[in-house]
């Protein structure tokens, strides 16, 4: 490792991802969020599974290059979470071996992890490069993983493993405290928030009318619950206001449940789009009227949810359970956001803003003004701080290693 200082700092950094990169969902994000407001601190090369992109390219996001490993034959399992995940595991780890050589030319100075779902990959990587491993939005095992029916036994020995392995890397990095203080760690920690970008900050919020729009990535148990509970907080607020309209956005659309597909295909105005581009999510997220998010018995299990920022940054009304505004500091109850504890409150919130949207306008206004305060190009310079730290703290024990 070349010798750094807080002034002339430069470090080279793989990144392992877990999902195709770039992806619609938050990690993603953050990935694109974190180092594209780093790069003149140094370089980065993500390594990428491609599931649902073909090829074995190697690419650019803005100044983030990127090496893809095709596993687009993993798709026809992607519904068996468990089985997907032991094959991924098995084929990433055996790709990346196989292209050490090059890897090895990147002469990289930390191997990262994005989340405990790469770890492994990233640890035999760091293993036969000799780099040091950092891992980087902690979250534990998913708790929504836990409702694929795995013996508690399992789970409890995987947990084992799973933090010393944790604890094997140089440094862990949380998305907010609150995982910090829950799954704590023996090696060096830090917490770098989630975030979004300052151009989100100077959208427009256009619409005030009747269509309620839920969005999330359907890999994850939570945001599928929360598809089906959108399903049932419209078919009760329709009741009242039949003019009403639900947006679900989101993909893959195979994961989504059968029984929310069968009920959608009954009703004239709910669409399941799966998918959308990042203009077309802008554009639904400015034209609906209330954004939803219904997360019943959904704890937080990373970072705060990334797409509750960016609907605070357009100025929009969120109607949310405690488990979807959880991680951001700030949200205060029919100040920035309304907030339901239960399935009837959350129909009754949404039943008055339909029937009085301009009293609740100020609310989408104050969101406007917290989200300001979480851009990636603030939180950067956290992460800067911290590499810099770990590659001072790398560059003395390699010292002392040589004397």
């Amino acid at each position: 490792m070349q010798p750094a200082d807080r002034k002339n700092f430069n470090v080279k950094l793989i990144i392992v991802m877990p999902t195709d990169f770039p992806h619609y969902e938050g990690l993603s994000q953050r990935v694109i969020g974190l180092f594209s407001n780093s790069v003149k601190y140094g370089s980065f090369t993500v390594l990428a599974p491609a599931v649902e992109t073909k090829g074995l390219v190697s690419e650019h996001v803005g100044n983030i290059s990127i090496i893809r490993y095709n596993l687009h034959f993993l798709r026809m399992v992607l519904k068996n979470r468990i089985l997907y995940r032991l094959l991924f595991n098995a084929f990433f780890s055996l790709s990346l071996l196989l292209d050490l050589a090059r890897l090895r030319n990147l002469k990289a100075d930390f191997i990262q992890a994005e989340e405990q779902i790469s770890l492994i990959q990233s640890l035999i990587i760091g293993i036969f490069l000799r780099k040091p491993v950092i891992v980087d939005d902690v979250s534990w095992m998913n708790e929504a993983e836990m409702g694929l029916r795995i013996p508690k036994l399992v789970i409890q020995i995987v947990r084992i493993i799973e933090k010393k392995a944790l604890n094997s890397c140089v440094a862990a990095i949380y998305s907010s405290e609150e995982m910090r203080k829950k799954y704590p760690l023996t090696c060096p920690s830090f917490v770098i928030p989630n975030g979004i970008s300052m151009s989100s900050c100077q959208l427009p919020h256009i619409s005030r009318g009747k269509t309620l729009l839920f969005l999330g990535s359907m890999y994850n148990q939570q945001n599928r619950q929360a598809a089906s509970a959108a399903m049932r907080i419209f078919q009760s607020v329709k009741k009242r206001h039949n003019d009403i309209e639900l947006i679900i956005a989101g993909g893959p659309a195979s994961m989504i449940d059968g029984p929310l597909i069968e009920l959608a295909g009954k009703e004239k105005n709910v669409k399941i789009l799966g998918y959308v581009s990042n203009e077309l999510k802008s554009d639904l997220i400015a034209s609906a009227g209330l954004i939803i998010l219904p997360y019943f018995n959904s704890p937080l299990t990373g970072g705060c949810r990334i797409k509750t920022l960016e609907f605070f940054s357009q100025g929009k009304v969120v109607v949310s359970t405690p488990d979807g505004i959880a991680g951001i500091n700030g949200v205060a109850n029919r100040k920035n956001v309304l907030m339901a504890q239960t399935f009837r409150e959350f129909v009754d919130i949404i039943n008055e803003c339909l029937s009085n949207p301009a009293s609740y306008m100020k609310i989408g206004d104050e969101a406007m003004k917290l989200a300001e305060g979480y851009t990636w190009e603030n939180i950067a310079t956290s992460y800067q701080n911290a590499l810099i730290s770990l590659s001072l703290h790398e560059i003395a024990e390699d010292k002392g290693r040589a004397s």
